[in-house]
């Protein structure tokens, strides 16, 4: 046989061998026993796990708004509402239970003339109060002032008066056995959230009286009423003086 007529040959065969092959990648492959279109064994995985044909719902991962309701993070169901401070003195305030602010500290009070408060600090243990030595009087506070050391919790105190009757307490306290947050809880327990706050002081304020916590830990109790005259006969003399300096440079 000569090569023309070989390579002939050879060459049908590899082209009926490449059809035969092509034909068998585009035919459908026959289903299993069991796993025909339709049976319940032939649905398919979805994505995320769920499988097509079945009732139970796709919910794609992270998608927390197609979560039945209750069940999704940050719901009131699962966190508690908000500051119970603050639900407790809006309570307090529609109900008018908050409690009467101190008008002094222990038989301290507001209106003691000066010998009845020095006789209350002799009796006190909180204060080493050595009689007329811790007494002053200030050319700018005609009522005088006490300024006295103080034991244990407290470092010292200044009780001021006015027309002899005591408006203004400070109490200095010590911060190696008390701090400012602890006198602020124990004062915001008592007698609710503070009328003011910032970062130096919280003012709690209402009746005529004035109770502070300051930085570092002092408490000041003040009679508001008194405070307030004060105040206004302050102004009336800076008036008056303003007035006679006026009067006097005119004469120039």
């Amino acid at each position: 046989m000569q090569w023309g007529s070989r390579l002939r040959i050879v060459a049908g065969f590899a082209l009926a061998v490449w059809v035969c092959a092509e034909a068998g990648a585009h035919q459908t492959p026959r289903p299993e026993p069991g796993m025909e279109p339709g049976s319940e064994a032939a649905g398919s995985v979805a994505p995320g796990g769920g499988l097509a044909g079945h009732d139970r719902e796709y919910i794609p991962a992270g998608n927390v708004d197609d979560e039945p309701a209750g069940n999704q993070a940050g719901t009131p169901d699962d966190n508690p509402a908000g500051n119970p401070e603050q639900e407790r003195e809006e309570q307090n305030q529609e109900n008018g239970d908050l409690p009467t602010l101190p008008r002094g500290f222990r038989n301290l009070t507001f209106g003691l003339t000066r010998d009845e408060a020095m006789e209350e600090l002799y009796e006190d243990p909180g204060f080493d109060f050595r009689g007329d030595p811790d007494v002053s009087f200030r050319g700018h506070e005609p009522g005088g002032v006490i300024d006295t050391d103080g034991f244990d919790f407290i470092d010292r105190g200044v009780f001021q008066f006015y027309e002899d009757r005591l408006y203004l307490i400070i109490l200095s306290l010590d911060g190696g056995q008390l701090d400012y947050f602890t006198l602020y809880r124990t004062l915001s327990d008592r007698y609710g959230m503070p009328t003011r706050l910032d970062p130096s002081q919280a003012v709690w304020e209402r009746e005529g009286v004035r109770l502070a916590l300051e930085r570092p830990v002092s408490v000041k109790y003040l009679d508001m009423e008194v405070f307030d005259r004060i105040r206004e006969e302050g102004r009336a003399r800076e008036t008056e003086r303003g007035r006679a300096r006026r009067e006097f440079l005119e004469e120039f």
